[in-house]
Parts: C-alpha cells; sequence; structure tokens
C-alpha cells in the first residue's frame, strides 16, 4: 500500500468508500440477477404450469358432468338432464378450451400444442355426438324395433283383431251346427294365438329374453294353422264374415314378415340408438380426450416439479454466493479500511509529532 502515501486524504477516502460501494453494488446486482432468474420460473409454475394442470383437471370435470347428464336424459327422459348437460358445455368446457389456447402460446414443449389441436377436435366430434344422442333419445327413431311394432305391426294387428272379433260376433247370431261350432273355434284359436302373439312381441321388446320369441313363434304357428283351417272352410262365412276375413287376410299378409324383422333388431346391438351411440361414437371419443388430458395434467405437473426445483436450486445457490460475497466484502472492507486508515493516520501522526516537537523547541 506505498501507492497510498503519495495520495492526497480526500482521494483516499473516495477509493475506500468506493470500493466498498463497488462491493455493495456488485452483490446487489448478482442478486437481482439470480433473484430475476428464480422469478422467471416461479412465474412460470404460478402463471403456465399450474393453470394448464388445473383447467386440464376442470375439462376432464366438465366432459364427465356433460356424459352423466346425458346418460340421465337418456334414461329418464327430463329435460333438467339436457339443460345441464348444454350449460356443461357452454359453462365449462368451452370456456375451458378457450383459456387452455390462450396458455398454450407459451407452452415450451411443443407436442403438447399438437395434443392440445388433436384434443379440441375431439371434443368438437364428442359434441356432436353427444347432440345426435340427445336428439335421438326418448323418440320412436331410438328404438327401431319398436318403431315397427308402433307404426306397422301394430295397426295390422289391430285391424286382423277387429275383423275376426267382428266374424266371431256374427257367428254367434248364426244357426249352430256341428260345423259352424267347429269354424267358431277355428275363428277364437286365431284371435286368442294373434292376442297371445302380441303380447309375446311387446315382452321380447322390452326386456329381450328369447323366451318371449320362443313363445311367440308357438303362437304364431297355432295361428297360421288355424288360419290355414279357416282359410279352408270359408265355404261357410256369410257374405260379411268373407269381406272381414278378406281384410284379416289382407292385413295378416302384411304383419306376418315383421315379427322376425323385430326380433332381428331388438337382438342386435343397435337395437337402442341412443345407447349403440353413445358406446361407439361418444365414450371412444371421451376416453381418448381424457387419455390426452392425463397426459398433458401429468406432464404439467413434471414441468411444474422440475421449475420448482429449479427454482429452489437457484435460491439456495444464491444464499450460498451471498453468503460468499459477504465474507469477501467484510474481507476487502477490512482490508481496504485498515489500508486507508494507515495510509491517513501515519502521515497525521508524522505531523502531530513535528508539531509538539516544534513547540516544545526554543526557536
Amino acid at each position: 500500500m506505498n501507492f497510498l502515501s503519495n495520495i492526497k486524504i480526500g482521494t483516499k477516502l473516495w477509493i475506500g468508500f468506493g470500493t466498498v460501494g463497488l462491493i455493495l453494488a456488485t452483490v446487489v446486482l448478482l442478486s437481482i440477477f439470480k433473484v430475476s432468474g428464480s422469478g422467471v420460473l416461479t412465474d412460470r409454475v404460478i402463471d403456465l404450469r399450474a393453470p394448464t394442470a388445473k383447467l386440464g383437471v376442470e375439462l376432464q370435470n366438465g366432459l364427465n358432468a356433460s356424459l352423466a347428464n346425458l346418460r340421465g336424459y337418456m334414461l329418464l327422459g327430463k329435460d333438467k338432464f339436457e339443460s345441464a348437460r348444454v350449460a356443461d358445455w357452454n359453462d365449462r368446457i368451452n370456456p375451458g378450451l378457450a383459456k387452455m389456447t390462450e396458455l398454450s402460446r407459451n407452452w415450451t414443449v411443443e407436442a403438447n400444442k399438437q395434443k392440445l389441436a388433436t384434443m379440441k377436435q375431439d371434443f368438437a366430434k364428442l359434441r356432436q355426438a353427444q347432440d345426435e344422442i340427445a336428439s335421438i333419445s326418448g323418440t320412436v327413431d331410438n328404438l327401431p324395433a319398436t318403431k315397427i311394432l308402433v307404426e306397422q305391426a301394430a295397426p295390422q294387428a289391430a285391424i286382423m283383431s277387429k275383423e275376426i272379433t267382428a266374424m266371431i260376433d256374427e257367428e254367434g247370431s248364426l244357426k249352430a251346427t256341428s260345423a259352424r261350432k267347429a269354424l267358431l273355434g277355428m275363428m277364437a284359436d286365431v284371435r286368442g294365438s294373434l292376442g297371445l302373439g302380441l303380447a309375446n312381441i311387446r315382452a321380447y321388446l322390452l326386456t329381450g329374453s328369447d323366451t318371449f320369441r320362443v313363445q311367440f313363434d308357438a303362437h304364431w304357428r297355432k295361428n297360421t294353422t288355424r288360419f290355414k283351417d279357416l282359410q279352408r272352410n270359408r265355404g261357410l262365412l256369410s257374405s260379411t264374415q268373407s269381406a272381414a276375413f278378406r281384410r284379416f287376410s289382407s292385413a295378416r299378409n302384411i304383419f306376418d314378415p315383421l315379427p322376425p324383422k323385430m326380433f332381428a333388431m331388438r337382438g342386435s346391438d343397435e337395437w337402442n340408438t341412443a345407447n349403440y351411440w353413445l358406446g361407439t361414437k361418444a365414450a371412444p371419443v371421451a376416453a381418448a380426450i381424457n387419455v390426452t388430458l392425463n397426459g398433458m395434467i401429468e406432464n404439467q405437473q413434471r414441468l411444474m416439479n422440475t421449475d420448482a426445483g429449479i427454482a429452489r436450486e437457484s435460491i439456495s445457490a444464491l444464499k450460498w454466493m451471498l453468503w460468499i460475497l459477504l465474507g469477501v466484502g467484510i474481507v476487502f472492507a477490512f482490508g481496504i479500511a485498515s489500508a486507508v486508515t494507515r495510509s491517513i493516520v501515519k502521515p497525521i501522526g508524522q505531523v502531530v509529532e513535528r508539531v509538539e516537537t516544534l513547540r516544545n523547541t526554543d526557536i
């Protein structure tokens, strides 16, 4: 520190305080730099990772709620379930997708952006499938076999029942003979087997149990046999009975091929269209969306944990750096203070000593 001996006192003070200030500024700047880096990671966790994971969970909840309300509407037909399903889309799913799309602009994993684009397409498919299911649910088109019964088979059965009943009623007013009694028995068997057959058709369409189909086949075979017997004895019919029998025969010809069609439709996987579409259209797409969302949530959680870990490491490193800089600063400050002090105090001491010498000297 001999170079300080040739420097003025004011300059020495400036050097001392300036060096301490430089050390302080270095510590502050390094701290700001480290804290800024940690702040970027923290902001990314708070403003990007956590909201994305939260939105993923919210989208899953909205998706599951929409499916639950759709099933409720399919089972009970109550409008409140359909209104709730529409609200799930308008208030939860669509806004969630919009927010996630906005967040995706800052995503750091390109694959997640591609998954989001695919998932948005899947959500559009799911909405269309759900709307189609809701529109057909509760209508006659939802049950094709029942539609045939209601629109085709039942009207013809009503005609047959009406005409055979008219024939039986008129037969009661005619003179009884053994032949006519047999004829009446044929008519009664035709009407009875028809009624029992219809009952088993309805039971089969309701339950899908083969027991009712087998019973229908037995009743319809009897109906066919007795109908042929009646046809062979139609010469015994009166003119009005003959006209009724012609109408009965015409309706029966239309009705006859319909039961096999109804049984085939009811026995297929598509007997309930809404359920079939739910299983083949909506459910697979919903499952794919859930897989994508689960992957995105797990990915964001991993990234969040990674960023949080880096932030913790950065803060820990900052603490160690500050302790080191504190030690270095104390050493430097002490050394500089000592050097400056010695460079100032020694000359001042010499001056004081000389003054004392001069004062004690008789000039």
